[in-house]
């Protein structure tokens, strides 16, 4: 059920006398409820004596002003239609009443709550509009039946500078608050940013929140537009705008950019004609380099210059940014260094696990683990020195990563033994690629030491569904045994013969790290 003449449901109407908890909505709040109480009171004191005419014309106008306001509290908009009726009912309470100088009652009120909405220049036009209303109420008070009285034109018309001068002090306050309104969300859009970079250890995700951030201080600068440059050398490539562009430019000449030297920013720009017709103005723009990369810009716009709140919270977002894309440089830095051999540069016994773990969770996908090791290469060690083995050793760590697939993972799990994991390769595949690696391993490597002459002895076994890392490993090491067992430097596929072979070499046991969040294995 509705309220009559409103539309507005009883549960909408408890709404309005809750005290809102954001600034400018209570302050809103509180103008509405000074306009209704104003309303209410004036209406009380000029119904006395009224005639039928002017009586329907006082409740006529009082509904009209009342449906007005409250459809702009509710709706949080100042529409245009509702400024209209508002001018008009001001007119009409104007030349119903007693005297015309009581309307006054409700222009003050009317205008103090019309200066909370809108646009300065549409405020403005709304005084200027009620005004001239009671002005043109004094021409047309004397026609309502019983008006027979001098009309006392001087009291409304030396209470409209002071209305006048009332209006211009609200809406300087008004703006106020706005504006600590908008440095309220800035602050929170920022404080939301490093909210959300704590623990964000990936580049992506620190530019993805850092591109959320400048469209929120877009949102609270009001016309301010952003767009991020990259410099390709020949020309600034726009890779994404935040605000009120009236179409996104692709790319901008590369003289935008201050000289070398020139510090971070910001720098003025005078906006080249792509730029003017893309942002719908022709004031100059500013230009911010990021720190820590000269060839990535934020540029920032708005008709009549760039607000310094607009440059203040795009230097503190960039400044974050930067913090937070060193710490992301210096987490992936030390989670490489984690998973990586120091002398050869291939994965270490941990990446080899968390891969491992990661095709045996794959049983969709065929697999191969190659366990390669050095023959001979205790030789090297003896004859040519432990220096010459490391020099060995970190040549074999290049020629692999050259010789396999970018697909395929080849690990050095300590000493002079490797495994090599072949994701998505049939036995085919791994058999050809065996041979491949035993004749690139088996060439003789000049050292400044000696020449030095190794092989390798390669046993191969198939990643299955529901096996451990433990039971793939094992596996691949008794083929390996069995390849030396046969002759060294050669490649050996594990079959269940093995396992009931003897006598089949054995070695102490040791540990596979376990991979992340999967199970423990072993050598």
């Amino acid at each position: 059920m509705s309220t009559p003449g409103t539309g507005v449901r009883p549960g909408r109407l408890a709404v309005l006398m809750h005290r809102p908890a954001d600034l400018v909505p209570r302050v809103r709040w509180l103008f509405f409820l000074c306009s209704v109480g104003s309303l209410a009171l004036t209406t009380a004191a000029v119904l006395v004596g009224a005639g039928t005419l002017s009586l329907v014309m006082i409740i006529g106008a009082v509904t009209a002003l009342f449906a007005s306001w409250l459809q702009r509290h509710l709706t949080q908009r100042a529409w245009l239609a509702f400024d209209v009726t508002d001018v008009l009912a001001v007119l009409l309470f104007a030349v119903a009443c007693p005297r015309p100088v009581l309307a006054f009652g409700l222009a003050f009120p009317a205008i103090w709550y019309r200066a909370v909405y809108g646009r300065t220049r549409e405020v403005a036009g709304y005084v200027v509009a009620v005004c001239l209303a009671l002005t043109a109420a004094l021409r047309l008070w004397p026609l309502v039946p019983g008006h027979d009285a001098p009309i006392a034109a001087l009291a409304v018309l030396g209470n409209v500078p002071t209305l006048l001068l009332t209006a211009v002090v609200v809406r300087h306050l008004v703006l106020s608050l706005f504006e600590r309104e908008k440095d309220q969300q800035r602050d929170a859009v920022l404080a939301a940013l490093s909210s959300r970079l704590i623990g964000v250890t990936e580049g992506r995700q620190v530019l993805d929140a850092a591109w959320h951030t400048a469209q929120g201080i877009c949102e609270t600068v009001p016309g301010l537009c952003a767009a991020v440059l990259h410099d390709e050398g020949d020309v600034l490539r726009v890779t994404g705008t935040a605000g009120d562009f009236l179409s996104q430019p692709t790319t901008l000449p590369r003289d935008l950019l201050p000289p070398t030297g020139a510090g971070t920013g910001p720098h003025p720009v005078v906006p080249p004609a792509e730029l003017v017709r893309s942002g719908g103005f022709a004031d100059e723009w500013l230009l911010l380099t990021a720190p820590d990369d000269s060839a990535s810009h934020l540029l920032l716009g708005a008709a009549g210059g760039v607000p310094t709140a607009g440059t203040v919270a795009a230097r503190s977002m960039l400044n974050q940014v930067a913090l937070a894309l060193r710490s992301s440089t210096a987490h992936q830095a030390l989670r490489a260094q984690a998973l990586t051999d120091g002398l050869t540069g291939l994965a270490n016994r941990a990446a080899f696990c968390a891969s491992l773990a990661a095709a045996l969770d794959s049983p969709g996908t065929e697999s191969w683990v190659l366990f390669l090791d050095l023959d001979d290469f205790k030789v090297v060690n003896d004859t040519l020195g432990h220096l010459a083995g490391d020099r060995l050793l970190a040549h074999l760590g290049s020629a692999l990563t050259g010789t396999l697939r970018q697909t395929d993972l080849c690990a050095r799990l300590g000493g002079d033994e490797f495994a090599v994991l072949l994701p998505g390769t049939s036995e085919a595949e791994a058999r050809a690629l065996g041979r491949r690696l035993v004749e690139l391993i088996s060439t003789p490597v000049p050292l400044p030491e000696g020449i030095a002459r190794i092989g390798a002895s390669i046993g191969a076994a198939r990643v299955r569904p529901g096996a451990t890392e433990t039971e793939v490993v094992h596996e691949a090491d008794l083929a390996m045994y069995a390849a030396k067992a046969t002759g060294k430097n050669r490649v050996q596929f594990f079959s269940s013969s093995l396992l009931a072979a003897e006598p089949v070499p054995t070695r102490p046991v040791r540990p596979l790290a376990p991979a992340a969040g999967g199970r423990p294995g072993g050598v």
